[in-house]
């Protein structure tokens, strides 16, 4: 409990303090730089938290944003920071009015208020009628997203592995059994086999029976062995695409994982930190990070974000390239035992959707799983900690353009250029 209390203070309560803060100095020199400085500080901040490789942009302030579907696609323009500056700038805006126009004038401060309202709904109505459509997209795929929610530990017992897999495969029959169409792919979630799978003949086999038996290509997660001399005993936490002819078409490794309680890179005091966590709560093992394209290759291409990873808006957008279909998030939840944590997940899945207008298939193994369209929405979920299917159709969306980028600015610009007129003409009536 004392370590999170810790992360909490670190990547929650410290940077709004720090923002408060400046916010306060801000404040003597007037309403313009207070409003103008307060958000490009927010924007400087949460983007430092989003694009640092070992930063948490948990808690970005842009992200609560993400239920408001017109507004967030301005994620397109400037990713979750610049949400977080337009949410500041709002919110700086109205307590500006109310504590000083307000106080002599009430009816300026009201009329701020109600302008500032208007505007968002302006933002938020041509937000949602703008983007790519989906009748103009000929490549489809139908894909089936399964939910396992096997218990935390048997996931991880050596002896368990094939039971895990043939469980899986046996709720993944059932589901087949109830559509009316086949699916054109299945996703299974992160660490479906928790061993190496390429040092147990055994467990490969039953890796390789999976599309086999199904014949359907699947994406899931396997441990594969690191290949590494310095640490032989730490694993690859690899993203396969399994294909019924060929077996294994491609691999994607996991390049950034958690630090502390997965990654293999160390630093000085971190043994006393994960003490914090309780000694053995992940074990000894750790992932071997590794660079690598980012794409499975099979039918298609998909981008892949293992886990952790979809909250990185870098990482996504550098393996987002020329012939991407979707985004797939492999991922495994129940460690957490949070719904709480495993939603904000989902909510990082949402802004990459939207600031790559591309679809987001997101499975894990205790939840929140869903299919995300390329403006955020979720189109199907299987709530946390529950077993579940999604069958969902997904297409090939061409991407950000610069076209939609500069058509949601000029939406924004002119709210803003609206509402400061507006404003304007009250004053000067009123006063």
């Amino acid at each position: 409990m004392l370590a999170w209390l810790i992360l909490a203070l670190v990547f929650g309560a410290a940077p709004l303090a720090l923002l408060g803060a400046c916010w306060k100095r801000l404040e003597r020199h007037g309403t313009v730089p207070l409003v103008c400085g307060g958000s490009a500080l927010a924007y400087i901040l949460d983007a430092g938290r989003a694009y640092a490789p070992l930063a948490g942009p948990w808690g970005t302030l842009g992200n609560s944003l993400i239920e408001l579907p017109g507004v967030s696609q301005l994620a397109l323009v400037g990713g979750a920071p610049f949400l977080s500056g337009l949410l500041v700038a709002t919110n700086l805006t109205l307590a500006r009015a109310w504590t000083t126009w307000g106080r002599e004038r009430a009816p300026v401060g009201l009329a701020v208020g109600l302008l500032v309202a208007i505007g968002y709904l302006t933002v938020q109505w041509a937000g949602s009628h703008l983007g790519p459509s989906p009748e103009g997209s000929k490549q489809r795929l139908k894909v089936l997203v399964v939910q396992t929610a096997i218990p935390y530990d048997s996931r991880w017992a050596h002896t368990a592995q094939r039971t895990n897999l043939r469980a899986v495969r046996f709720q993944t029959e059932r589901a087949l059994d109830e559509l009316d169409e086949s699916p054109d792919l299945v996703v299974w979630p992160e660490m479906v086999a928790t061993s190496p799978i390429d040092s147990d003949p055994a467990l490969m086999r039953e890796v390789l029976e999976i599309s086999r038996h199904l014949n359907l290509p699947v994406v899931l997660g396997v441990a594969r062995s690191n290949d590494l001399p310095d640490a032989p005993g730490d694993y690859r936490n690899s993203a396969v695409w399994l294909s019924p002819r060929n077996g294994i078409e491609s691999v994607v490794d996991k390049q950034v994982a958690i630090p502390l309680i997965e990654s293999s890179r160390s630093f000085p005091g971190a043994a006393a930190i994960l003490s914090l966590f309780g000694s053995n709560a992940w074990g000894s093992q750790r992932v071997s990070e590794r660079s690598s394209p980012g794409q499975l290759s099979g039918n298609v291409e998909l981008v892949i974000a293992i886990c952790y990873e979809i909250q990185f808006p870098w990482l996504v957008e550098r393996r987002y390239g020329a012939g991407a279909f979707a985004i797939v998030n492999v991922s495994s939840d129940g460690w957490m035992e949070s719904e709480t944590l495993s939603e904000s997940l989902l909510v990082f899945a949402r802004l990459r959707a939207i600031e790559n207008r591309s679809f987001v298939v997101r499975a894990t193994d205790s939840g929140v799983s869903a299919v995300i369209d390329p403006w955020g929405r979720v189109l199907g979920e299987v709530p946390f900690g529950e077993r579940g299917t999604i069958h969902a159709e997904i297409f090939a969306s061409p991407g950000a353009s610069d076209r939609e980028r500069l058509r949601l600015v000029g939406v924004l610009i002119g709210s803003v250029a609206v509402g400061l007129i507006l404003v304007e003409v009250a004053w000067r009536f009123l006063r």
